[in-house]
């Protein structure tokens, strides 16, 4: 677990600096510079991208790391795998851009009612889409070769801090709305030209293609793979991914903003998991290649534990200080309507960490058709939730959809991986997260509140972190937690 721990942590301090900015972005920034509609099409457009670049891709994203250990020999620039990721992916997104511009009129047409003037900012989610999805090839080809800060800075650091330069000039009168908008398009085609730039840096841009490697069975089995990995997407997007779409289109751009905000901090929440599986699935890819089930069964109780006991962490942290979270935001009375957003995703979110890397397990395995299976009957599930619950509990009503959404993938896949290779991801030590939590939880509750909310704040979040990293570390809940514990006190006593 060495190199996932390492990566996981490098990773992990990235995306909580991401999440610090998005924080003042989303917190701050955005709700005192936009108006409720400006803020709502802004996440409506880049959420909605970001739902449909996995499947513009055709599954060319999804054929990454499953398949480079077939093609892996950098004498011979690995058989030409990224040209033939970047020309999969880019044909994809070229049939996806033809067909949005076909049917932009009866598309528009069915936004216009809930948009208004607002509706001339839906064609920006084309460019975005494609400059997504060409990055997100070269992001996950980087995590190959173990390189993952630098497209991570990049997708995550630099998105934030350029929205956050546009939202200044634009208060401060130096543009308008739609010239923000259309920064945010270039921010995104900056971050593709950059990851271009940084792998040709680090001698990893190999656009000769190997002809003669690309047999038969071989390419029947890309072929297959990509397929399912296609379907798969489009599952998931529609799974897990499609509550701000239809929060949209089924109740309004304020509601939109509000959404946004919950969904924005409940997925804190979710930032060890995508950490961990980052640092993982190369392993976990290679250890499927060499058969190696002591390995994956190792990285995932591991895995389980880290992410349940990181999760949890982040998900009572936040929600001691929701109230006075929503007092300190600018206009935050206009947005306190998505608090319990937050709780109802986090929940959901908490289960995906729980189960592990179960996702990358099944899928580099020889039986990962069974993710596209139970991804496509989480997405009907997931469509039929949001139009139940949205019209009796409104945004509430799509966090519940999702919630339960995962929930129920979650579920699925614990119960094939244990029929199919009789692992489970707990352990004993489960038990003990949850006491940890809740003695932690209970007693930071019961701190007598201030008249300030920053106070509140920083009072409860110190004593809440206080007692359970410590009894997380008094009672060795992880042993990799208490490696690196060990050695960060070594380090300081032997300066």
């Amino acid at each position: 677990m060495g190199i996932i721990q390492r990566q996981s942590i490098i990773l992990t301090v990235i995306n909580y600096i991401g999440v610090a900015l998005g924080a003042i972005n989303t917190l701050i920034i955005y709700p005192k510079v936009l108006s409720e509609e400006e803020f709502g099409i802004f996440r409506f457009v880049t959420q909605t991208a970001q739902m449909l670049f996995p499947f513009a891709l055709l599954g060319a994203g999804s054929l990454t790391i499953r398949f480079f250990p077939h093609f892996k020999d950098e004498r011979n620039g690995h058989n030409g795998f990224l040209l033939l990721l970047l020309s999969a992916a880019s044909g994809g997104l070229a049939l996806f851009s033809i067909l949005a511009f076909l049917f932009r009129k009866p598309i528009l047409a069915g936004y216009a009612s809930n948009f208004g003037e607002y509706v001339q900012y839906v064609p920006y989610i084309i460019p975005i889409v494609c400059c997504m999805g060409l990055a997100y090839v070269l992001n996950a080809y980087s995590t190959n070769f173990q390189r993952m800060a630098v497209p991570q800075v990049l997708n995550n650091i630099f998105l934030k801090v350029s929205t956050a330069v546009l939202c200044v000039c634009l208060f401060n009168g130096l543009f308008v709305f739609s010239t923000l908008m259309a920064g945010v398009v270039f921010a995104y085609f900056l971050v593709f030209i950059l990851m271009t730039l940084y792998l040709n840096r680090e001698g990893l841009l190999f656009l000769k293609f190997n002809r003669g490697f690309l047999k038969k069975p071989l390419l029947k089995s890309l072929a297959g793979y990509a397929a399912f990995g296609f379907l798969g997407h489009i599952s998931s997007s529609l799974a897990v991914q499609i509550d701000t779409f239809m929060v949209g289109t089924m109740i309004d751009l304020k509601s939109v903003a509000a959404f946004s905000i919950g969904l924005f901090i409940a997925d804190t929440i979710d930032i060890p998991r995508r950490s961990v599986e980052s640092a993982a699935s190369p392993i976990v890819a290679q250890a499927w290649k060499d058969n190696n089930l002591q390995e994956i069964r190792k990285i995932y109780q591991k895995s389980s534990l880290i992410q349940l006991l990181a999760g949890l962490f982040i998900l009572l942290g936040i929600w001691l200080s929701v109230d006075e979270l929503f007092k300190i935001m600018p206009n935050g009375e206009k947005y306190e309507v998505g608090k319990y957003v937050i709780l109802i995703l986090g929940v959901g979110k908490l289960t995906d960490l729980a189960t592990g890397i179960n996702s990358p397990l099944i899928g580099y395995s020889a039986y990962y058709r069974f993710n596209f299976y139970a991804i496509l009957a989480l997405a009907m599930f997931n469509i039929l939730a949001n139009l139940l619950f949205i019209p009796i509990f409104h945004i509430n009503g799509a966090a519940l959809a999702t919630m339960l959404s995962l929930g129920l993938f979650n579920l699925l896949k614990l119960g094939y991986i244990y029929y199919r290779w009789r692992m489970q991801p707990f352990t004993s030590a489960v038990i003990w997260v949850f006491g940890i939590a809740a003695v932690s939880y209970t007693v930071a509750w019961l701190i007598p509140l201030t008249p300030y909310p920053l106070v509140n704040i920083l009072i409860k979040s110190v004593t809440f972190a206080l007692i359970y990293g410590g009894l997380a570390l008094w009672f060795k809940i992880s042993s990799d937690l208490s490696g690196l514990f060990d050695a960060f006190i070594l380090k300081i006593r032997n300066r």
